[in-house]
């Protein structure tokens, strides 16, 4: 059991890094925020840094 815990906690950990290079926030913030479930909007999501562009409208099928 600890060495599966110890695994999870190496990949929260590099999680935690990547999202902080990749959105400019600090690992504190990001660890911070993704300490528990927290869901955001697309445009929340959108400031945060996670997505480049937020659609207003799908395109219709052809």
């Amino acid at each position: 059991i600890q060495r599966h815990a110890e695994g999870i906690m190496r990949t929260k950990r590099r999680m935690t890094e990547l999202y902080a290079h990749h959105c400019g926030r600090t690992y504190e913030e990001v660890e911070r925020t993704l300490d528990r479930d927290y869901f955001m909007t697309a445009e929340e999501a959108k400031a945060w840094g996670l997505v480049d562009h937020v659609y207003d409208t799908r395109k219709k099928a052809a």
